[in-house]
């Protein structure tokens, strides 16, 4: 009886443990500060990155396009490839004049795919800055899509 009892807490333990693993979303600790980009402007970031990096930011983006790193690409797909780290292209909608990066990982493509996530929609979305990007353009990491 208690080795089927120790079985059963077992499996339980193995579920949990995959199902906290597929989850290709990064969840922010209760008690980290989450800004708007309202509250630090585009330009902010732009001349004070240093002073801003690992900042978390809710907000609503504007998706465009996945671009991947060369090992990724297709090669034969015209505009694929763009210096820097797999991620995809955004306007946040406080601040619509400015395009910025955000970094994904495999996993988080995966979901945008599978959600049929396409141009123009909008993703409700926690990001962390990373700094600047090759070429300019902010960067940030694919934390959690919160909604769409």
């Amino acid at each position: 009886m208690k080795i089927i009892r120790l079985y059963r807490y077992w499996w339980v333990m193995f579920v949990l443990l995959v199902i906290a693993g597929c989850s290709p979303w990064i969840k922010v600790p209760e008690n980290t500060q989450v800004h708007s980009m309202l509250d630090v402007s585009i330009e902010q970031l732009h001349k004070q990155s240093d002073q801003y990096i690992g900042m978390v930011f809710e907000e609503n983006f504007k998706f465009f396009r996945i671009y991947h790193n060369r090992e990724d690409a297709d090669l034969s797909k015209k505009g694929q490839v763009i210096e820097g780290e797999t991620h995809f292209t955004a306007r946040p909608l406080n601040q619509y004049l400015h395009v910025v990066r955000i970094h994904i990982t495999p996993r988080q493509e995966s979901w945008l795919v599978n959600e049929k996530i396409e141009r123009q929609d909008v993703v409700h979305a926690r990001v962390r800055f990373v700094g600047i990007a090759p070429g300019g353009a902010l960067a940030f990491e694919l934390l959690e899509i919160l909604g769409t």
